[in-house]
């Protein structure tokens, strides 16, 4: 099985070992992995905030990289990536019959990295040590947009040594939501100053999610309430410990 690693701007540009741990994952479940030379962003921001016409050319960007043959299948370490790809790409190309037909043709072969282990390579638990206590956060695009809600918390659940403990605001919206944080900061620092005192009532070590994007705004607030909580990507929990266990 051959797949084309969609690594996000943001894995990309600001913390690159996620990427590096998404292709340990599939590498240790047997999948060849190769990376784009030049990874294209997917559009996402620009299509939020309304510009539709940028957006559209982002997004014939991202189907000039990533729709090529040769893959069975493109994986992101991102639910909201590939919430927009898989919902939004359709929207945008609805009056190109051509490139809405490129998009067709695509969206059955990605996936975000979790829901890639669970659903095509039917992997029901990671042979992982993460020593600690994890709670988990459920962004927006992950649990409403691609419906995916038990997979990782079982995946937290089976691994050795980790401590999983479940947080009350879960599903509770972080309040990052891209431009959001920045048009409406107010409103948005209580939102996440509310789930940030949610983390801190499990009394975890680290917050996880699928998004890191989600992380990187709860981590600003921890750090700002003066909580030693880390926000970590689920990938990096569950890539930690394969070393070890294949040793």
């Amino acid at each position: 099985m051959r797949v084309l690693l969609f690594p996000t701007c943001l894995v990309d540009h600001i913390k690159p070992k996620i990427g590096f741990d998404t292709v340990k994952l599939l590498e240790h479940f047997g999948v060849e992995v190769e990376v784009p030379d030049k990874p294209s962003c997917c559009g996402q921001i620009a299509f939020n905030v309304g510009y539709w016409k940028d957006a559209k050319e982002m997004a014939r960007a991202w189907l000039d990289v990533y729709d090529v043959p040769g893959f069975d299948f493109i994986v992101a370490p991102s639910g909201s990536c590939v919430h927009m790809i898989r919902e939004n790409y359709e929207i945008l190309f609805k009056d190109e019959p051509k490139t809405l037909e490129r998009v067709q043709r695509i969206k059955p072969k990605l996936y975000e990295i979790v829901e890639f282990l669970t659903k095509v390579l039917r992997v029901k638990e990671i042979p992982s040590t993460f020593r600690g206590k994890v709670t988990y956060h459920a962004s927006c695009h992950y649990l409403r947009g691609l419906g995916v809600k038990g997979e990782p918390k079982e995946f937290l659940k089976n691994l050795k040594n980790a401590d999983f403990i479940p947080m009350d605001l879960e599903e509770t919206c972080c309040g990052f939501g891209g431009l959001f944080s920045i048009k409406f900061p107010d409103l948005s620092y209580n939102m996440t100053k509310r789930k940030a005192e949610s983390i801190e009532g499990t009394h975890a070590d680290f917050v996880t999610s699928s998004d890191l994007s989600c992380l990187m705004n709860i981590g600003g607030v921890l750090s700002r309430l003066g909580l030693k909580i880390k926000p970590v990507h689920i990938v990096e929990i569950l890539a930690e410990g394969l070393e070890d266990e294949k040793d």
